[in-house]
């Protein structure tokens, strides 16, 4: 005798089982819920990206005279430099790349603007506010930032370096 369970007890195969909700993914859905975090998660990991990539994006540091020639000055955006790597934006007069100049440049400044307001809200000419300090106030994604930024300034010096010596 087989046993035959009525057709109400049956489980329809063809439906979808019911999602399951895992304490990661309530995590991140009340994380996206957020527009400035959001936000914020993909600046990080575009900066994540960039530090990765600095060699290839930035190929030559530009304050670095040993890597400089004065044969790629005044190149278009595109062109091939003797060194082999493409100057995106061109060069100057002095054979640098733009492109490689402003990143560095950029990366200088936005640390450098941080520890000017933490200096004039510490002497009391600035009004207060929570930018942290870099490398020294608390906070994760701040320090890990910050670090990125550092690595890529790092890396533009060490690309710098590795094309003079060619």
């Amino acid at each position: 005798m087989t046993d035959v369970l009525p057709r109400d007890t049956l489980v329809d195969l063809d439906k979808p089982a019911a999602a399951v909700e895992t304490p990661f993914g309530r995590f991140i859905a009340e994380f996206l819920e957020s527009r400035v975090a959001a936000a914020a998660l993909v600046v990080l990991v575009l900066l994540i990206c960039m530090a990765v990539a600095a060699p290839w994006i930035t190929p030559q540091n530009p304050y670095h005279l040993g890597s400089l020639d004065i044969f790629d000055s005044r190149k278009p955006p595109g062109a091939v430099a003797t060194a082999g790597f493409t100057m995106f934006l061109g060069s100057d007069g002095l054979g640098r790349d733009l492109y490689s100049a402003i990143v560095a440049g950029t990366v200088v400044f936005a640390l450098l603007v941080q520890l000017f307001i933490n200096v004039g809200m510490t002497i009391g000419i600035a009004p207060v506010t929570g930018i942290p300090l870099p490398l020294v106030s608390y906070g994760g994604s701040s320090l890990l930032t910050t670090l990125i930024l550092i690595g890529l300034l790092e890396a533009i010096h060490v690309r710098g370096r590795l094309a003079g010596a060619r």
